[in-house]
C-alpha cells in the first residue's frame, strides 16, 4: 500500500519552515517506510518497525521548505496486516524569511 498525506503549507505558502520532528500513532503488523517531500521533491525517508498495539513514535524530520508530504509504504500484501493510523501530529516552527 501507498499513503501520502495532502500537502503541509501552513497557512502561508510563501514563508520557510522547519519541521523539527512528525509524531506518528499507528499499529500495524509489519515495518513500513516514511518517505518526505520537502517542495514537492523527495527529500529522504525513514524506517519505521511494525507494533501490534497502538504506539506513538517521534520521528525526527529535521527539514526547512515552504510546503511538506509524507507517505507511508509498504510492500506486504498480506491481508492480516492491518494499518490503524490513529494520529499525526507536526512540530515545527516559521523560520521568519520567504
Amino acid at each position: 500500500f501507498e499513503l501520502k498525506t495532502k500537502q503541509y503549507v501552513f497557512e502561508d505558502p510563501s514563508q520557510i519552515k522547519y519541521i523539527e520532528y512528525l509524531y506518528l500513532t499507528y499499529k500495524f503488523g509489519a515495518n513500513m517506510t516514511l518517505k518526505f517531500y520537502t517542495d514537492g521533491k523527495f527529500s529522504g525517508e525513514t524506517e519505521l518497525p511494525s507494533h501490534l498495539t497502538m504506539m506513538n513514535r517521534k520521528i525526527p524530520v529535521k527539514r526547512e521548505g515552504k510546503t511538506f508530504q509524507f507517505e507511508l509504504s509498504q510492500s506486504v500484501e498480506d491481508a492480516s496486516k492491518h494499518l490503524e493510523l490513529e494520529d499525526i501530529f507536526i512540530e515545527g516552527y516559521y523560520m521568519g524569511k520567504n
